[in-house]
């Protein structure tokens, strides 16, 4: 696609997210799509990814005929400025700046309720700031809690209060949360996963083992 700038971008993949009910979360101009050939796991049948050649022409922002009664919203500072990053080569993404965010301040001990409400204040470009919000508040809350022991269930708990939209089931929504996190520490590189985490996994092991 030629002749559009990053702002026109992410205007309108929020204007498409609107139009197709596509997920609001993945609207910021750094998105990387899932490759073709890739299995898409977020849901409960996994499917392969393809793409298909519909055309073979170059798209201009004008070809994109989705409603423009919405002024754009323009990108807002997220909670803190924005660094580079370490190899000084530009700036993080707003999703990346999100999260480490988070994670900081969790670590000091705010609340999720008292970030979230941060968070959804300062990312109203987001087509559902609220929605958004929960979801990066939530993971880095059990990332940083899961990485310093805390108990699996207690982590869970703290979650299911908070889910990302008012209809989720908070209980299912944190028990994913929990574990997709604890999977992804265990990969890790040198991280040694707490008794607390083990013993948890450990009893989903027997829970599955006596359901068969």
């Amino acid at each position: 696609m030629n002749g559009i700038n990053q702002e026109q971008a992410e205007s309108l993949q929020r204007r498409m997210v609107q139009e197709f009910g596509a997920d609001p979360a993945a609207t910021d101009s750094a998105r990387v799509l899932r490759l073709p050939g890739f299995f898409n796991k977020k849901y409960e049948q996994p499917f392969r990814v393809s793409a298909e050649a519909k055309a073979s022409v170059t798209y201009q922002l004008g070809d994109f005929k989705l409603s423009q009664d919405q002024s754009p919203v323009p990108p807002r500072e997220s909670p803190a400025p924005r660094a580079q990053t370490a190899s000084g080569r530009g700036q993080r993404s707003a999703s990346e700046h999100d999260w480490n965010w988070a994670t900081r301040r969790l670590d000091r001990g705010e609340s999720i309720e008292t970030l979230v409400q941060k968070l959804t204040d300062y990312r109203d470009d987001k087509p559902n700031p609220g929605y958004y919000a929960r979801r990066t508040v939530t993971r880095a809350y059990a990332h940083v809690a899961l990485s310093r022991g805390e108990d699996p269930q207690e982590v869970m708990r703290a979650i299911s209060t908070h889910p990302p939209r008012p209809y989720d089931n908070g209980e299912q929504y944190a028990r994913a949360v929990v574990e997709e996190t604890l999977a992804k520490l265990n990969r890790s590189k040198g991280h040694e996963v707490s008794s607390a985490a083990q013993a948890y996994q450990h009893t989903q092991q027997l829970v599955l083992a006596v359901a068969r």
